[in-house]
């Protein structure tokens, strides 16, 4: 697991690296929390292609809104296509929310 600093240093060092980078966001959905309504989950499916890589899949994010200044990222899951056909696509009714 990385911090958010390590997130940061990690994409920094790959934009440098690369030759081009398309990424592309499809089939959004936004969900809130019935009974945390400060809480929401973003699914979305990506087409991710560099010069040296590429990857289609399902990107999770459950979104905390507490603090409106200070939004907060506790999820962020990612799930190839692959993985989906057979396991489904995550969402926020897997994740345990005390």
């Amino acid at each position: 697991m990385q911090n958010k600093q390590q997130y940061l240093q990690n994409l920094s060092a790959l934009f440098k690296r690369l030759k081009y980078l398309n990424v592309e966001f499809e089939r959004i959905t936004v969900t809130r929390n019935g009974s945390k309504p400060h809480l929401y989950g973003v699914k979305l499916h990506q087409k991710w292609s560099t010069s040296t890589y590429s990857d289609n899949g399902w990107l999770f994010l459950l979104w905390d809104f507490a603090d409106p200044d200070a939004p907060q990222i506790h999820v962020r899951s990612w799930q190839p296509d692959e993985m989906v056909a057979t396991d489904g696509v995550l969402s926020m009714d897997d994740f345990f929310m005390p």
